[in-house]
């Protein structure tokens, strides 16, 4: 699962230390590559998603008698019709309400755990121990293998990455990657779960001895500043958002945050989670293929028949997750911030908020 977020904060940029080249730089790189890479396999990924649409006994039977031709026109009909109800579909953020407006907020981008874990004095991260695992996650769930094992590019002054040229991925890897291994393999135990001390030992402690543990990355190059920040598509339009065990209350992103999200089946904090599961905007409806029967089974009738669907509490097969290689202000990044049970102090923090900030407040 992904920790629940707390109340962003924005580091100092007086104090904050940022590697060259940029994290805005390296993130449009990153998005570039791995579009570049799922658009090679999209017509085959295309196909067999069809494929597996016409196995499905409902939609089967819509079109008995008809000839093979015929057939294959309605399930790539219904296949693009899926496609454009997900790339439709609100993106959104859940949160607790309550811890962030407790006091006026004044902060003014979404930041991640990573950012959130900058020491703004020294410009240290140092990630709570019970982060380590989101750590090791983030890593093999982003990055090909194969990134890690090319040679190093040779040593040149400057910036490693040009604003205006495709880099190969191991010249990516070094300013993002927070562990030591994108090898699942090596932060399992023998029965196949996470280890704690396999997770640990891939980051490097901060303060040794301290019964309070926080870590660092290995990477000298690592920018805090390049990981994903996690959203999801609410498919299902569910009032509460796309899931409710990370807040009863959520964020609605605006659209241009859509076409250069990352998006996969199920929360990626599941041990089944994995690089290949990754899919970009334009074929989002490859989704159906790559999640598991029991979110296919709400795919069709909300994308197909535009059936609302009641709130997710913590089913988390049921999410589809997008991954933001961005900042997400909240000038011009939130729509729309939607609430319940605010009253009182909060909810005049909450309008404040929304109100200098330009975003629409629903009560629900």
């Amino acid at each position: 699962m992904m920790p629940t977020p707390s109340r962003p904060t924005t580091p100092s940029p007086k104090t904050w230390t940022v590697a060259t080249p940029s994290a805005n730089l390296v993130r449009r790189h990153y998005v570039n590559s791995r579009i570049h890479d799922l658009a090679k396999d999209q017509a085959t990924l295309e196909e067999r998603t069809m494929e597996l649409l016409a196995s499905e006994p409902t939609l089967a039977a819509q079109v008995k008698g008809k000839t093979s031709e015929e057939k294959k026109k309605f399930f790539q009909q219904i296949y693009y019709r899926m496609t454009f109800s997900l790339q439709r579909s609100p993106l959104t953020i859940n949160f607790n309400a309550g811890d962030w407006f407790g006091q006026e907020n004044l902060t003014e981008t979404y930041s991640q755990c990573y950012e959130r874990a900058v020491d703004p004095a020294t410009g240290k991260m140092n990630l709570r121990s019970n982060l380590v695992q989101r750590a090791g996650v983030d890593d093999v769930i982003t990055f090909p293998q194969a990134w890690q094992n090319k040679p190093a590019e040779p040593k040149r002054n400057g910036p490693g990455l040009k604003p205006g040229a495709q880099q190969p991925g191991h010249s990516i890897l070094p300013y993002m990657m927070a562990g030591k291994t994108l090898d699942r393999s090596k932060l399992l135990n023998a029965s196949g779960a996470y280890d704690d001390a396999a997770l640990q030992a891939n980051l490097v402690q901060t303060n040794p001895g301290s019964l309070q543990k926080k870590f660092d990355s290995t990477n000298k190059k690592f920018n805090p500043k390049t990981k994903q920040v996690f959203a999801a598509l609410n498919y299902g339009r569910r009032p509460q958002g796309a899931i409710t065990m990370y807040g009863n209350d959520h964020l609605v992103l605006n659209d241009s945050f859509k076409t250069d999200a990352l998006y996969y089946p199920h929360d990626t904090y599941d041990l089944a989670a994995r690089l290949d599961q990754q899919v970009s905007f334009d074929m989002l409806g490859v989704i159906y293929l790559k999640s598991k029967a029991i979110m296919r089974q709400q795919l069709l009738p909300t994308c197909i028949n535009n059936m609302r669907l009641t709130d997710n509490s913590s089913n988390c097969d049921l999410l589809l997750e997008a991954h933001l290689f961005t900042d997400v202000r909240f000038r011009g990044g939130v729509e729309e911030m939607v609430v319940s049970g605010l009253d009182g102090k909060y909810l005049e923090n909450a309008k404040k908020f929304c109100e200098k900030n330009g975003i629409k407040l629903v009560q629900s």
